[in-house]
């Protein structure tokens, strides 16, 4: 579904990734695992088009995303919700979920869009007339998951979902992340919590260094002991 080769990206002219290679499979769960300042980040910068790339190629299912524009490609089917969530605090829930769904021009399909982020998340029905910086940081970073699927995405990427909320909201966000995998939604992630991420993941890829330092299935890396001590920190 996603493909990219030989990826190198960075800013002013200073290359933070090099040479990153890494595809994602329709249906998938795909983790980039890494420490901070690894250039995670900057790979998913590069494949929304937010930076500039000095080589290397991007795909989606079979077509290059080297010069489409970022609007375009949430009408191609990619959503990103980014780190820190960027919501529009003095809106409401409804309003900023509303915004999500800018692409879809039939209102009928918005709504059912939208009573099915309903099931996703409940609480958000609930507080739909509240304004979104009241929330609870939890609350914050479904509203800002429910936006991104306001446009009905195909590949969803996740940059930090469980940074800034309490511990014991982490395991509900993780679950509501394979509830959407289920819906046949592929899911590129990249967080710090590379335990528990690594449980529920199809493969990921660890990032040192800007480089792909070693790959493997989810259950691949939880068993390597050297894996864990070396690049996840664990």
């Amino acid at each position: 579904m996603l493909k990219i080769e030989n990826l190198s990206a960075g800013y002013d002219g200073i290359d933070v990734i090099r040479n990153v290679s890494m595809q994602v499979s329709k249906g998938q769960i795909v983790a980039l695992l890494g420490s901070n300042g690894s250039g995670k980040t900057t790979i998913l910068r590069s494949l929304m088009g937010v930076v500039s790339k000095s080589k290397g190629v991007i795909e989606y299912e079979g077509k290059s995303l080297n010069n489409v524009a970022t609007h375009d490609l949430v009408k191609m089917g990619i959503a990103m919700v980014p780190e820190g969530r960027h919501l529009f605090p003095k809106m409401t829930v409804l309003e900023n979920l509303m915004l999500g769904g800018y692409t879809i021009s039939d209102r009928v399909k918005k709504q059912e869009i939208l009573n099915n982020i309903f099931n996703i998340f409940p609480q958000l029905k609930e507080r739909g007339n509240q304004l979104a910086g009241t929330l609870s940081g939890g609350e914050q970073q479904m509203v800002a998951i429910g936006r991104a699927l306001m446009s009905s995405p195909k590949l969803l990427i996740l940059d930090e979902p469980s940074l800034g909320i309490m511990p014991k909201l982490v395991n509900e966000i993780f679950e509501f992340i394979k509830d959407i995998n289920r819906q046949g939604i592929s899911i590129l992630i990249v967080e710090q919590n590379a335990e528990k991420t690594l449980t529920f993941s199809d493969y990921a890829y660890v990032i040192a260094n800007g480089e792909t330092a070693i790959s493997g299935t989810g259950q691949e890396l939880l068993k390597d002991l050297q894996i864990q001590k070396i690049y996840l920190g664990l």
